[in-house]
Formats: structure tokens, sequence, C-alpha cells
């Protein structure tokens, strides 16, 4: 049996809203600021390690480098972003530095209690967060797989007191198998490959549309936590029945999970 997961649609227990490392005064993400002087004032062949964008005008290569490292942390290694006559890099692999160290909660969202967090949650620019008990049982099935970096939750002057790690999930596979999955729940739109289709018109549910994706046990294969490359974008995310299992038995709060197709 495969799960899938979709990311949340609206702010709440699963997407919190806020800010990576606050903002700036002009209203820039302090995250993307700190990453953008940290890179200008790096020697050359340092940046071109970084960011080599094709470009030796430190300045423009700088505007473009923070969109460049949140986008690798939702997207597979090696794969290159934007349009294939852009001169942007293959995403390398996190540099220590690249990591968000905060999240600055948002003032509009209400105080968190011991408990009230989920164990698994979207931040901004769909970064996922994961808490102290997810991120063991993850690496108890896929040790060395995926990566986590500590990130403290704040909210005004204070530390929030709850422990959770930014997850870059370093696994990719191609099991969709469009021929075998209800074509009314897919769509090929020419440039990422398939796409779910989330419109849900005439009253289709959730569960019909991730109950209708078909995936080749053959291709996923021993894989636990993974997404697809046939499938553009970042959902599902796909659990194995195991891991699957393991988060139910550990009564961890995460994104709704649906029962997907298994060939």
């Amino acid at each position: 049996m495969v799960w899938g997961m979709k990311l949340p649609d609206e702010f709440g227990r699963y997407w919190i809203s806020g800010e990576f490392e606050g903002q700036t005064p002009d209203r820039d993400s302090g995250w993307r600021e700190r990453l953008r002087l940290l890179f200008n004032d790096q020697p050359p062949e340092v940046r071109e390690a970084w960011f080599d964008y094709g470009d030796k005008r430190p300045g423009w290569a700088a505007a473009k480098y923070p969109s460049f490292v949140i986008n690798k942390l939702i997207s597979e290694r090696g794969s290159r972003p934007g349009p294939v006559d852009t001169p942007n890099p293959p995403f390398s692999p996190i540099l220590p530095h690249e990591w968000p160290q905060f999240f600055q909660v948002s003032q509009t969202m209400p105080m968190f209690k011991e408990g009230e967090l989920a164990s698994l949650m979207m931040m901004r620019d769909r970064l996922l967060a994961v808490d102290e008990r997810l991120k063991e049982i993850i690496e108890r099935f896929e040790s060395g797989v995926h990566e986590f970096a500590p990130l403290e939750l704040r909210r005004g002057d204070a530390v929030l007191p709850f422990r959770f790690y930014t997850m870059f999930i370093n696994q990719y596979r191609d099991s969709f198998s469009p021929e075998d999955s209800d074509p009314d729940v897919f769509k090929d739109n020419g440039v990422l490959g398939y796409l779910m289709e989330w419109a849900l018109e005439g009253g289709m549910s959730i569960d019909r549309i991730m109950g209708g994706l078909a995936f080749r046990k053959d291709a996923f294969g021993t894989a636990h936590l993974w997404k697809e490359r046939r499938l553009g974008g970042d959902e599902p995310i796909c659990l194995s029945e195991e891991l699957h299992s393991a988060i139910v038995e550990a009564g961890l709060d995460v994104f709704p999970p649906y029962r997907m197709r298994e060939i």
C-alpha cells in the first residue's frame, strides 16, 4: 500500500504564517537578505562555487542566489531550475549557511501550547518542518537519506519551547503510472509532466483524486518517503505503508494521508 499527502491550502495547524528570520525594515525576508549579503561578501571563487550564474557581476548573481537556495530546499538535487535557456546551475548540496535559522511566527497566529503544533508543518515558500518525534521515525526507516536542520520558532521576542527541524526530502522516484491512473484526476501540463487535478470541479473528493493515482511498486521499491518526478510540483508527498503505520502508531499529527493505488 502507498499513501499520499497534499500540502495544506490555508493557514492553521499545518501551515504556519510568518517569515524566515523575520522581516527587514523594507519588509523583505530576513533569510533572503542574509543570503544576499553573505553571497556578496564572498570572493569570486566562493561565489562561483555557491552559485555559478554565468554572470560575473556579483550584485546580479547575489539577487538571484536567495531564490536558488529556497528552491534547492524543495527540489531534487541535480535538477535545474527554470527554462533550459537560463544560466541557473543544477541544484547542489545544501550548505550549512543556507538553512534558515529561525521562523518568526506571525502575530496573527494563535499562541501555541504544548501539543498544539502538528508534527509536520508547511512554512513559507512551501518548506517543510518536522518535530523531534517525526524526525526520529523517518530516520529510523531511512537513515541518512533525508536532511534536517534545527529550526527555532519565535513569536515576538520569545523563542517558543518546541524542537523543530527544516526537512529536505532527498528522494525522488518515477513510479507514477498515468496509464493505470484515473484520467479524471490528473492532467499533462506539457512542462512539468503530470499534475494532480485539485480543482475539485463537479464535486470530486480528495479521496477520489488520491485514490485514482497509481504507483508501481517495482519503481518505488524500498522507498519510505519520496516525491515523484513524473508528478510535477511538491505533491503528493508519498509514504510507504510501513512509514504510515509507524506515524499512526505514534499518534503523530501530520497532513491528512490518503490511500493511493499500488500496482
